[in-house]
């Protein structure tokens, strides 16, 4: 049981981090958010199911349920996609 909440303790930590480090990358105009469902939620579960769904998502648990925030507009011209 101890070992399961330091690893739990670290996944934390570790989502923390990198969502801060996501956060920095992407300009507010290209943040967009969803709640995925609602209720009930479990931030790992919450987090892979983002990651699953949007690309460069992150999952965080809100009192709505699993909100996502993506990366939701492509920074290149139109041109240069593909």
């Amino acid at each position: 049981m101890a070992t399961m909440n330091k690893l739990l303790l670290l996944l934390a930590t570790v989502l923390l981090v990198s969502s801060s480090a996501l956060a920095a990358q992407i300009p507010p105009q290209y943040d967009c958010s969803k709640v995925i469902y609602s209720g009930k939620c479990q931030a790992v579960t919450c987090y892979t199911d983002c990651l699953k769904k949007y690309v460069r998502a992150e999952g965080i648990c809100v009192p709505e349920g699993c909100k996502c925030n993506y990366y939701c507009k492509s920074l290149l011209p139109q041109a240069q996609r593909n």
